[in-house]
């Protein structure tokens, strides 16, 4: 997985938003979602205030980093589930299909990157679930 991103897109005279402000890798496919969002959060602080320093897109700031964060969790671990061509990643597969007959929670990865980020449980977003996806299959 590749991606890069600032974790403050402002500065006095110049708010990022979209692939300006950081990417993430398009695997899962929520680039133009990560625009889209950006442009109408920067949108709504903007009509908001006429106050447009660099404090005024500090919500802005916070709430991206956050959603940025959480995307690149819910594309670590897609990609360990799905994209791992290795024999191990095989197995992972193998293992992965098989438990999801037991347990469909294992389908939140795929959810969320329909849903997004934001709207996934907090202790789904973090390392330990991509280290949980990571194990399966020996």
């Amino acid at each position: 997985m590749t991606d890069g991103w600032t974790d403050d897109p402002t500065v006095d005279g110049v708010v990022l938003v979209g692939d300006a402000a950081g990417w993430s890798d398009p695997t899962i496919g929520q680039g133009l979602s990560v625009s889209m969002r950006d442009v109408r959060v920067v949108s709504e602080l903007l009509l908001a205030s006429t106050r447009w320093d660099r404090l005024a897109f500090e919500p802005y700031a916070n709430e991206r980093r956050e959603r940025m964060r959480r995307l690149r969790i819910t594309s670590a671990i897609m990609l360990e589930a799905v994209c791992d061509f290795s024999d191990r990643g095989r197995e992972r597969r193998r293992v992965w299909r098989r438990l999801l007959v037991r347990e469909p929670r294992l389908l939140r990865p795929i959810v969320i990157m329909l849903t997004g980020p934001e709207s996934a449980p907090a202790e789904l977003m973090t390392n330990d679930a991509v280290e949980l996806v990571r194990g399966l299959g020996g």
